[in-house]
């Protein structure tokens, strides 16, 4: 007698299994972190299972962290630098040496109304 498994040519719904369309991935965190992705799960209106509560919030996480250009602060060292060349350049000798660093600090930091205006404020 010969048994034939018969399996169904549907795709079912939902993700893929992991490890075979997706590679495994491994989460560390503290249990209170845990403990609140299990509740922001449980106010979900279709109750997502932990690790696709999981997925989903670092979907959102993603689509609101801010989108930095690579070498951006180096770019902005640079400017700061050539100003601060152009402006000992320019500098007035008769003016003390502490009251031009003031001045030079002031101008490269840039007019109060403006700085909060700043999307990334620069350290410093």
């Amino acid at each position: 007698m010969v048994i034939k498994e018969t399996r169904s040519t549907k795709k079912e719904a939902g993700r893929p299994a992991m490890g075979k369309a997706l590679p495994m991935r491994q989460l560390h965190m503290s249990p209170e972190q845990y403990e609140a992705v299990t509740a922001w799960a449980a106010t979900e209106p279709d109750n997502p299972s932990w690790p696709e509560a999981t997925r989903r919030l670092v979907e959102i996480g993603l689509a609101h962290a801010p989108r930095r250009k690579a070498g951006r602060s180096k770019a902005a060292a640079k400017a700061k630098e050539m100003a601060g060349a152009q402006l000992d350049r320019l500098e007035d000798t008769s003016a003390t040496p502490e009251e031009r660093a003031n001045r030079k600090r002031r101008l490269l930091k840039g007019p109060s109304e403006f700085r909060d205006l700043r999307p990334t404020k620069p350290k410093g």
